[in-house]
């Protein structure tokens, strides 16, 4: 079985060297299943700076059909989990200097989707996280960071919910909830990419979805 976890800068952790602990989630599994149970779980953080839907959509079954096995398709459930979509909603993203179109969006969200579902019916995909607008603009003149509004992300957030709901894949809220922590919004000191006790609580909370979703 293998779990698949295809993100961005976050999932990577810029800002904290841990991310949200991906390699948190492979030392579970390691100890939880692998060492104890001779299980073969493996844990892949598939992630690219700067990815949108689009170039995503360039790599995704080639990262998929390396890894995931003919045989494990139908014998191993692999889990394949998308955690990438704000640069979408930056106004001057790198690929066309614009917000992604909103139904081309979603279009790709559908084709990822049933991408996925060729090699695996277990996804799920991990919602958008705000961004603190005032660190962010005040840094904008100093480096090409893009155009991100909270209000952008949170309307892409939306469609992203939208598609998931329609495709039956579960998804993963925590927009709705960062928004309204204070403490998380001061916790990012570029304004994007938040520290080690916010990247520990993003952690905490996949981790628990894959517990309760995927029994493992």
């Amino acid at each position: 079985m293998k779990i698949i976890i295809f993100g961005d800068s976050i999932t990577y952790g810029k800002r904290d060297p841990d991310g949200w602990r991906v390699h948190h989630l492979r030392m579970r599994i390691d100890t939880e299943h692998n060492i104890p149970k001779q299980e073969n779980i493996q844990v892949y953080n598939l992630w690219i700076p700067w990815e949108l839907s689009i170039t995503m959509l360039k790599r995704f079954e080639n990262e998929l059909i390396r890894r995931i096995e003919v045989k494990e398709w139908k014998q191993e459930k692999s889990i394949v989990i998308i955690a990438v979509w704000i640069n979408d909603a930056n106004g001057s993203n790198r690929v066309s200097d614009q917000k992604t179109d909103t139904k081309i969006f979603q279009k790709n969200i559908q084709t990822l989707i049933k991408e996925a579902k060729k090699y695996t019916n277990q996804i799920s995909i991990l919602g958008l996280t705000p961004i603190n607008e005032e660190k962010l603009h005040a840094r904008r003149s100093e480096h090409k960071i893009g155009s991100f509004l909270n209000t952008d992300i949170s309307h892409y957030n939306d469609l992203i919910q939208e598609v998931t709901q329609s495709q039956e894949v579960p998804f993963i809220d925590i927009f709705s909830s960062l928004i309204k922590d204070k403490w998380f919004m001061n916790d990012m000191t570029d304004g994007i990419h938040p520290w080690s006790l916010w990247h520990q609580k993003l952690y905490t909370t996949i981790n628990q979805h894959i517990v309760d979703t995927y029994n493992i």
